[in-house]
């Protein structure tokens, strides 16, 4: 974490921090969440196949997209450029301004279907795509990559597939988890421990690229001791901690002044107040008390609350209220 006493909010006003696309975790209300407690941070969708944009009833892909803002990316999944471009239209129909192509899922599923990280060993398809969506939309995609592909691990590889990209298409913005990723034999859980992070390569290509844009993924939890990229995406830290955001704009900007009991009561009446509780609008609650005192109790309050026939959403906050338990 960056010391405090030497920090100087303005060297990071200009740095991105982003939530990463995580499958089953970024779901509309756990953006939601992120929004209200922190209105810089750069909000990713979980990944989104095109196919499935295309296909999906509107409800359903309203339902997934949730409130969209300036400030929030949806994630593509995809090989087919003509289907992609297809699936943007929709998308761009619903509000949305900003796309990210998947190239760093490691899932056998998606493998399958010849998207995410396997699309990295093919730079040329990757090129089309970009360049097929620029010039049906005049909007450039930014990419999620990894550093690495099984054996395809060296600095020169990572280094070709960039330059390759930025030579070819108008692409600026590349989100890089700093791990390669094996497509066989770890599973994608696996595939983010395993494999050890490498910063450099990051630091490395940034250095030879001033001009494009390079955001920092894999196992960041803070603000950076040094200021040697674009940008920060935080994944796994804000499943443990969702209130990661704010306490990063705290440090940046100053503190918002609203508490965990605000900011929950805030995320709770963008509901109808008579709507019955359900674990999905509960879940971005679970880790509000990370490394605090009353955390056990918490998560233990609000399985009850969701087990309790009936319980509305201003019954649940009277509860809150009632029981004292923030």
């Amino acid at each position: 974490m960056v010391n405090e006493k030497n920090f100087k909010s303005q060297d990071y006003r200009n740095l991105e921090i982003s939530l990463a696309p995580m499958l089953e975790v970024t779901t509309a209300n756990f953006r939601k969440f992120v929004r209200i407690s922190s209105k810089h941070t750069l909000l990713f969708t979980e990944m989104i196949v095109s196919n499935t944009v295309i296909n999906i009833s509107t409800t359903k892909l309203l339902q997934r997209l949730g409130d969209i803002d300036d400030l929030t990316v949806v994630q593509i999944g995809g090989s087919d450029p003509t289907e992609i471009s297809s699936a943007i239209s929709i998308l761009k129909q619903h509000g949305c301004k900003h796309f990210n192509l998947n190239l760093g899922c490691p899932s056998s599923r998606v493998q399958k279907g010849c998207f995410g990280a396997v699309l990295m060993k093919d730079k040329e398809l990757v090129t089309k795509i970009v360049n097929t969506v620029y010039s049906d939309h005049n909007i450039v995609l930014s990419l999620k990559i990894r550093v690495g592909v099984d054996d395809l691990d060296t600095y020169e590889f990572f280094s070709n597939f960039v330059k390759f990209l930025v030579q070819n298409s108008p692409v600026k913005k590349f989100y890089v988890h700093a791990r390669k990723c094996w497509l066989g034999g770890l599973s994608p859980k696996q595939n983010r421990n395993i494999p050890s992070l490498n910063y450099e390569y990051v630091y490395r290509i940034k250095q030879e690229l001033l001009h494009i844009k390079f955001i920092l993924n894999g196992g960041i939890k803070n603000l950076p001791y040094e200021n040697m990229v674009d940008g920060i995406m935080i994944g796994r830290e804000a499943i443990k901690n969702i209130l990661v955001f704010k306490n990063i704009e705290d440090i940046i900007y100053g503190n918002n002044n609203m508490n965990v009991y605000e900011i929950i009561k805030r995320y709770l009446e963008t509901f109808d107040g008579g709507e019955k509780i359900t674990f999905r609008m509960l879940s971005p609650l679970q880790n509000v008390l990370h490394g605090k005192n009353g955390s056990k109790m918490w998560k233990r309050f609000l399985n009850e609350a969701v087990h309790k026939d009936k319980m509305s959403i201003d019954e649940f906050i009277k509860e809150i209220e009632t029981t004292k338990i923030l």
